[in-house]
Order: C-alpha cells, then sequence, then structure tokens
C-alpha cells in the first residue's frame, strides 16, 4: 500500500510498473475528483473503511 500519493508520483509508478491493471482508472479518477473541488479521496478495502490504511490523496 502507498500511504500518499501525488500525479507525479502516480506517472512514474505506471511508467515503471509498479501501479497497473484496475488501479490506473482508480487513481485516475481519484486525481480528476480532487481537480474537482473533493478535498480528499481514500482508496481502501471495505473493510478497512474508517481505520488508518489505505492510499490518501489530499487537495
Amino acid at each position: 500500500v502507498i500511504p500518499h500519493i501525488t500525479p507525479d508520483e502516480f506517472k512514474q509508478y505506471v511508467a515503471e510498473g509498479v501501479i497497473q491493471g484496475g488501479m490506473i482508472p482508480k487513481l485516475e479518477n481519484a486525481f480528476e475528483a480532487i481537480a474537482s473541488g473533493v478535498s480528499e479521496v481514500i482508496i481502501t478495502s471495505a473493510a478497512a473503511i474508517g481505520e488508518e490504511g489505505g492510499t490518501r490523496m489530499v487537495h
């Protein structure tokens, strides 16, 4: 799990193959939401909602 990620890190990780498959559209949509004014996006499993885990993106 990547605790925090920036758009530049995202692009780098995709190029390196660290992030691939279904995670790419999830992160693209999360960054679009941030750019549209959403203050924070957390990508995590349903079981971990409300916990400290997951990947966070903030505006």
